[in-house]
């Protein structure tokens, strides 16, 4: 095992009073020794005459003289082991902490992040309000176009509702019809309640619905091949029977499918006054792929 200072300065102090302690009794012995060799040696006498042989001691010798002043101061000694380390004393407690410091300068601007993923699309919202009248248009329209000898193509529809329907609460619900007025050229389906137009052309669609509830409320939306084009919506907690409607024209290509559909958790009230109703019909046929555009006159 190696040896620690610490060691080392104890064994060197042991050695060192050793030492120290064999000097002391060589000196000693010496003193004696000489102060053994001045005396007379003193006659052995009875225990019974220990009075007088003190006396007799003092006779011979003399008083003891008083102690003679002391000497000079010896020179001074070598240097001591050092003494083994004390233990460490208890910390301190700790100091008050102190004021904050001033706010610091504003960092440099981080690296941008990367681009999030697109979020999902939200339901579709309201139709919004009308906007401005347009510019009039051409003073002169343009003869239509006609296609061989076939006929002019005819469609217009009009059906209605005999009983209440309620939506669920969590889908939509496509509105279905149990009576039908006129279906001119069979292109509306009574039972899907879905219109496909025959050919393209502009068409319009009117619609009415009817509320008899305080706490149900009809809120339809007119749905072109599933997106929404507008919707009507009556909402009166204080009128239970109340109705409204909407209207619009659509240009539509042949096969285009339009419908009108419920919002989940909402309610259309009819009976057999046939209070909510669903009409269309063809304005007129474009043949936009065999018109010239010089046959278009400009605006004056």
């Amino acid at each position: 095992m190696k040896p620690t200072m610490a060691n080392i300065r104890i064994t060197s102090w042991i050695i060192f009073t050793i030492l120290i302690g064999f000097v002391v009794g060589a000196k000693k012995t010496r003193a004696r020794d000489f102060v053994m060799a001045d005396e007379p040696p003193t006659p052995t006498e009875p225990e019974n005459n220990i009075a007088e042989s003190t006396t007799c001691s003092s006779c011979c010798h003399g008083m003891i003289s008083q102690p003679g002043p002391p000497g000079p101061p010896g020179m001074p000694g070598t240097s001591g082991i050092p003494g083994v380390p004390g233990d460490h004393g208890v910390n301190g407690q700790n100091g008050v902490p102190g004021y904050p410091g001033a706010k610091g300068d504003q960092g440099l601007v981080g690296v941008a992040g990367a681009k999030g993923e697109p979020g999902e699309y939200g339901p579709p919202g309201l139709a919004g309000r009308a906007g401005p009248r347009g510019p009039p248009g051409l003073l002169n329209g343009y003869a239509g176009a006609t296609v061989g000898s076939h006929k002019p193509v005819q469609s217009a529809f009009s059906v209605a509702r005999l009983t209440t329907l309620t939506a669920p609460e969590n889908s939509d619900l496509v509105i279905t019809y149990e009576h039908v007025f006129a279906n001119i050229g069979n292109n509306f389906d009574s039972i899907t309640g879905v219109y496909a137009a025959p050919v393209p052309g502009a068409y319009m669609f009117i619609l009415n619905i009817h509320m008899a509830s305080t706490t149900n409320s009809p809120y339809v939306k007119l749905m072109l091949n599933g997106q929404l084009q507008l919707a009507a919506h009556d909402y009166d907690y204080s009128d239970a029977y109340d109705s409204t409607s909407n209207s619009l024209i659509l240009e539509l290509k042949k096969g285009d499918q339009v419908w009108l559909q419920l919002d989940q958790g909402n309610e259309v009230h009819s009976n057999s006054n046939k209070y909510t109703t669903f009409s269309g019909y063809m304005l007129f046929q474009t043949f936009i792929d065999t018109i010239s555009t010089e046959e278009v006159p400009t605006q004056q």
